[in-house]
């Protein structure tokens, strides 16, 4: 699943740079914007407004973490709801010899 792999090299890059540089680059609020930056797609527009709100706020109470389970969730409901146009299946298949 792309979502999948995004979040890994996404998480991939951020780790690789805290052990370049032995120490955190990217404090919460920094991964959040990357994180949003990253993300262009039309129908997670609404978890991407969810998130910012938490961002606008004085006191952050929000993670790097807990803002991928959202586009996690929102991704698996679209596929596995059907209503994605190009989600394709197989129902049923009939060998004949």
């Amino acid at each position: 699943m792309w979502w999948i792999e995004f979040e890994r090299r996404l998480n991939m890059a951020f780790c690789t740079v805290n052990t370049v540089e032995r120490r955190e680059m990217y404090s919460e609020p920094q991964k959040l914007h990357i994180l949003l930056k990253k993300v262009k797609c039309e129908w997670l527009k609404n978890v991407s407004s969810m998130i910012n709100i938490e961002l606008s706020r004085t006191k952050l109470n929000y993670t790097y973490d807990e803002a991928t389970t959202p586009f996690r969730n929102e991704v698996m409901k679209m596929l596995s709801g059907g209503s994605h146009p190009s989600m394709r299946s197989v129902k049923e298949v009939h060998m004949e010899e």
